[in-house]
């Protein structure tokens, strides 16, 4: 007996069971097509890459390759689950202006606006970390739509579980400051918390 199961940020699809002795045609089709992928077919990010020292380098489509050079994983919660935003935050420093930037990867809602897109609004504005790029990957190939959307619905009339189709997109703003783990003392503490609220009120038109 043979059962496959895909993974991907907006859950688990499997299929029925069958029989390999009754089915070998499925059978040699699911191994050719295993054998067959390419890393990047397989889930792989090619945006990502080390080089020989291994020094983990990001590129932004559109933009210089390898122009960003990690230096440190700020934040991941890829650790937790598969399903669900999968958001990691990279330290980094741009090539071009040798300045600290923040990347921000995440699987968003394919129904909500990418953060790039507020971020380009917000040009200028106080307390705002400014946008240095923005990138939404193509959905016909890093998205769980392209996968999801051929399969006939009807197959999940009897399954209680709504998918929620995910993006990819990546992000990249300016560094300001350290993190709030870093404070000192209380007093610079309660002065982080107290910038954070003031942040809350600074009003951005974004217009219509």
């Amino acid at each position: 007996m043979l059962q496959l199961f895909h993974f991907d940020r907006a859950g688990i699809v499997q299929t029925t069971p069958f029989d390999i002795d009754q089915n070998p045609e499925i059978f040699v089709l699911t191994v050719a097509l295993l054998a067959g992928h390419d890393v990047e077919a397989a889930g792989f990010d090619p945006t990502v890459r080390f080089d020989e020292e291994g020094v983990r380098y990001i590129t932004v489509p559109g933009l210089e390759k390898d122009r960003f050079r990690v230096t440190g994983v700020l934040y991941s919660d890829r650790n937790c689950t598969i399903e669900g935003r999968g958001t990691v935050c990279w330290d980094a420093v741009d090539k071009q202006s040798s300045r600290e930037v923040l990347i921000k990867d995440a699987w968003r809602y394919a129904t909500t606006t990418c953060e790039g897109d507020f971020l380009k609004k917000a040009v200028g504005a106080e307390g705002i970390n400014q946008l240095v790029a923005s990138h939404d990957f193509d959905p016909a190939v890093m998205s769980t739509c392209s996968f999801r959307l051929d399969l006939d619905n009807t197959r999940f009339k009897d399954c209680d579980v709504e998918f929620y189709h995910r993006l990819f997109s990546r992000v990249v703003v300016e560094k300001e400051g350290q993190s709030i783990e870093c404070f000192q003392s209380r007093l610079q503490l309660l002065q982080a918390f107290k910038d954070g609220i003031k942040g809350e009120f600074i009003r951005i038109p974004i217009g219509p």
